[in-house]
């Protein structure tokens, strides 16, 4: 009796601790992606959408450098702290050890983003404009969330981002009032991850980790580990943030703005399914390797869950789609409803294929068959946008987005099955 109330005392702490971290990422998701959507209106209404285009022109370039120091990184070295959360030393290697790593990949990143600017004068003109931008890949530095993650701490990096986003949202509100305001509305929005990671280090990360750095064995060994999900997922990173930029080159900026406005509604709905999927991650990984058919029933259930919530908002945002835009930003947008018709099919696909692709490929140690299915899903998503908006424009792109998904969806099956094999093969070694 002793034992089954220790039991279930844990169990009980355990679920405690997930709805803690479930309902931190719910805050995190709003900071990251709801509160900067709230401020979209506002940057449409005031910079036009020729001037919010340029903004998220400069936005999406400046991202590829963000994505360049986040990828494959932050998941191995996730991974890796998970399984070892409770060793402090080993923690603060893996920390510093990654942070040596990402400020590498930042100064190569900038240097190769300023060679690009300056070496074409349509984006010097708007220098100024990626320079505010630039604070991104200060901020993506600075703010470990992956850490956070991997040590159940979530409601500390919820706080930070809420602070950072809610500074940067209520001074876009006060300051940007016409065109002009177009260089500070850059900045504004650029700093609001770099001010979250300086409260972040300021109150937590410093009684996290210990001070000093990390032995050349230790960098070399995370960048093993992070070899093979780094190009999985910069490809996807890549592809996902190319739409913006392949617009750029085939329609105008008032159109890339339009479409900016459409895509990021739809990831401000993803962003309330993700929170689930990164919180049970930890736990998914430590299943597996405790007990692989408890960690893998675990798995599809809460994937189940999931892409039921997701085919759900697809349905809602398809019923209320032109009602949301034209309350938002008025009846020029309320137009372009068929489009987010579209863009809800990627929205339902995507909940499935990426959180398969995180509780089960990552999760299980399966980085070959992530990178098969981010590399191919990715490159026929980004060549069906380049292909669809030369002959159909923005509904091209759409549905451009779509037929990438939907290939991941099918190109799932045989690598499931492949994983499976491979289980059973490790089973029957043993």
């Amino acid at each position: 009796m002793v034992l089954q109330a220790a039991s279930l005392s844990v169990r009980s702490g355990a679920r405690r601790i997930l709805f803690r971290n479930v309902g931190a990422l719910y805050v995190l998701q709003i900071a990251g992606y709801v509160l900067p959507f709230v401020s979209i209106p506002v940057l449409v209404r005031a910079l036009g959408a020729e001037g919010y285009g340029r903004l998220v022109f400069a936005q999406a370039m400046t991202m590829y450098v963000v994505f360049l120091v986040d990828a494959g990184f932050n998941s191995s070295a996730l991974r890796m702290v998970s399984a070892s959360a409770h060793e402090r030393r080993f923690v603060s290697e893996v920390y510093w050890g990654t942070q040596f790593i990402k400020v590498a990949l930042a100064v190569l990143g900038l240097v190769l983003l300023n060679w690009t600017i300056y070496g074409h004068e349509s984006l010097l003109v708007d220098r100024d404009v990626f320079y505010g931008q630039m604070l991104m890949v200060l901020g993506t530095i600075s703010m470990p969330t992956w850490l956070f993650t991997a040590l159940e701490r979530l409601e500390a990096v919820a706080t930070c981002e809420m602070f950072g986003r809610l500074v940067s949202v209520c001074s876009i509100a006060i300051f940007i009032r016409s065109p002009d305001d177009l260089v500070l509305a850059s900045f504004l929005q650029g700093g609001a991850t770099l001010l979250s990671g300086i409260l972040a280090h300021a109150i937590w990360v410093r009684g996290m980790v210990s001070l000093g750095g990390a032995a050349p064995s230790v960098v070399l060994r995370l960048a093993r580990a992070g070899k093979s999900y780094f190009f999985a997922e910069l490809v996807r990173s890549i592809s996902s943030n190319s739409t913006l930029v392949v617009l750029s080159g085939v329609i105008d900026r008032h159109g890339v703005g339009v479409f900016a406005s459409l895509e990021k509604l739809i990831r401000a709905a993803r962003a309330g399914l993700t929170p689930v999927a990164t919180a049970v991650f930890p736990r998914v990984v430590r299943g597996l390797a405790d007990d692989r058919a408890a960690g893998l029933r675990y798995a599809w259930k809460c994937t189940g869950m999931l892409f039921a919530a997701g085919v759900v908002a697809a349905a809602g945002i398809s019923l209320f789609g032109e009602w949301v835009l034209h309350t938002a930003f008025g009846a020029e947008m309320a137009a372009y409803s068929g489009i987010l018709v579209i863009l809800t099919g990627w929205l339902a696909l995507n909940t499935l294929t990426v959180t398969l692709g995180q509780l089960l490929l990552l999760a299980g140690g399966y980085a070959k068959g992530f990178l098969i299915l981010n590399v191919t899903s990715n490159l026929i998503s980004l060549l069906g946008v380049i292909w669809f908006t030369r002959t159909s424009g923005l509904e091209g792109a759409a549905a451009g987005m779509l037929l990438g998904e939907a290939f991941a969806g099918i190109a799932l099956i045989p690598i499931l099955w492949s994983l499976k094999l491979y289980w059973q093969s490790q089973k029957t070694g043993d």
